[in-house]
């Protein structure tokens, strides 16, 4: 096995993931947009290099970890990208969540240079990138995806979905009910304090039933406790939201709720949470008579609406 992998982004899932990376016995060579960002990981052990290019010239496996769809696109395409230094066989992996049209077309260009595109957006946060647990969700040729079997199964656990856009598609059905339950989570904490009960009394009680699961268990916890330091973002859920709409658009499929989790995201942005984690969802409801912090007056005038009985 060549233990030599690509990093591209040092960022919250990119930097645990090199590290896990390196705990595991690879050599791993990395870059990020940020300077500062590049100085801190050599302190873990990385070979830093300054651009994409230098990172696909020192490897054949090539994990990109950046914010949205623009990004990978220009790690890729850029005078400095991957594409100016890649290597015939090589494989770029992106671990993001982005377009799947943009995905295909990035596998079209990299199948011309004898490369290939596998996408792998992830799921399980940071502390998923630094244990090692993260749900793998891949597309591309089952080639690609046996050639870097190895640094996923250091990463978490493989799900070969299909041909190249497959992991993107499956990870927007992640999306979609990850935003729709914390929504729900969100609702019942808001709910049992407006009924006078104790949230954190309630959320014990719950898990065990019907109710549980690892949203109410993980992101029910950081509500009750009002603890919102990002494991993942709204900025970047809402951005993952946004491409669930885009591919329901495509398929021509209406999903109310999606449409109301994107809105509540989108308030949530334009209210100042976008670098809290996402389970901060939960500041938009408010029970006055518990003192909860909150802006229902906000959502009274039009954080949804309800048109012959579908959200808008």
């Amino acid at each position: 096995m060549n233990n030599r992998v690509g990093v591209i982004g040092l960022g919250r899932m990119g930097l645990p993931i090199a590290r896990t990376l390196i705990s595991a016995g690879f050599d791993v060579v990395a870059t990020s947009r940020s300077a500062s960002s590049r100085e801190a990981a050599k302190a873990d052990g990385l070979f830093i290099v300054d651009t994409p290019a230098a990172v696909a010239a020192e490897t054949g496996i090539i994990l990109i970890s950046v914010f949205d769809t623009a990004a990978v696109e220009a790690v890729i395409r850029a005078q400095d990208g991957i594409l100016s230094s890649l290597s015939k066989g090589s494989v770029v992996v992106d671990l993001g969540t982005t377009a799947v049209s943009a995905t295909r077309a990035l596998a079209d260009e990299l199948a011309e240079r004898g490369s290939s595109l596998v996408d792998a957006p992830v799921s399980g946060g940071t502390r998923g990138a630094a244990q090692g647990s993260l749900t793998i969700m891949a597309g591309g040729s089952s080639a690609a995806i046996e050639k870097v079997r190895p640094v996923f199964e250091c990463l978490g656990r493989l799900n070969h979905m299909g041909p190249v856009g497959a992991g993107q598609s499956t990870k927007a059905v992640n999306q979609l009910i990850l935003g729709q339950t914390l929504i729900a989570v969100a609702e019942g904490i808001t709910l049992a304090r407006g009924l006078g009960l104790d949230p954190a009394a309630v959320r014990e009680a719950l898990l065990g039933g019907f109710a549980e699961s690892r949203v109410l268990a993980e992101h029910g916890k950081r509500m009750v406790e009002e603890n919102f330091t990002p494991g993942g973002s709204v900025a970047v859920f809402h951005k993952d939201l946004r491409l669930v709409e885009a591919l329901a658009h495509e398929t021509k499929l209406d999903l109310p709720g999606l449409r109301l989790a994107e809105k509540s995201y989108a308030h949530a942005m334009s209210n100042g949470l976008a670098g809290s984690d996402q389970s901060a969802v939960v500041q938009l409801y408010v029970t006055h008579q518990q003192g909860y912090r909150g802006n229902i007056e906000k959502l009274a005038q039009g954080w949804w609406k309800f048109e012959d009985g579908v959200a808008s």
